[in-house]
């Protein structure tokens, strides 16, 4: 099975990259191959529009890949639920499954996706 998995740089000194730097040398590569998208400001070149980098970069590892799952880490907070929704969008529309671990939720957000962005929500996760 391949597995893409997005999660923030691995070099980070965050709990995902903790978590991920101690699962992924675990992982029988004859059970699952997993190819690591790392994700976010931290690796990024330019600042500014890595947002933008990091869908092309999303769309241009599943189009290449062709992963059997995409296994993706958001924080329920707005800028994870609208990058990571937007991976989830492009890997439905691909038809490839995708595997969803909230890392960290936020309430006052909740409420506003109850109110305003139900409808991405519907959409994409």
């Amino acid at each position: 099975m391949r597995v893409l998995l997005t999660c923030p740089s691995l070099k980070d000194q965050g709990g995902v990259a903790f978590y991920y730097n101690s699962v992924l040398p675990r992982i029988d590569p004859a059970a699952a191959r997993v190819s690591v998208l790392e994700i976010g400001s931290t690796h990024a070149s330019v600042p500014l529009i890595h947002p933008i980098v990091d869908q092309l970069r999303f769309i241009f590892r599943i189009v290449t890949q062709r992963p059997d799952l995409v296994h993706i880490n958001p924080s329920f907070n707005p800028k994870s639920f609208i990058r990571e929704g937007l991976f989830i969008l492009a890997a439905k529309l691909r038809r490839i499954p995708v595997l969803v671990f909230f890392r960290g939720w936020h309430k006052s957000f909740e409420k506003t996706v109850e109110k305003k962005l139900r409808w991405f929500f519907h959409l994409t996760y």
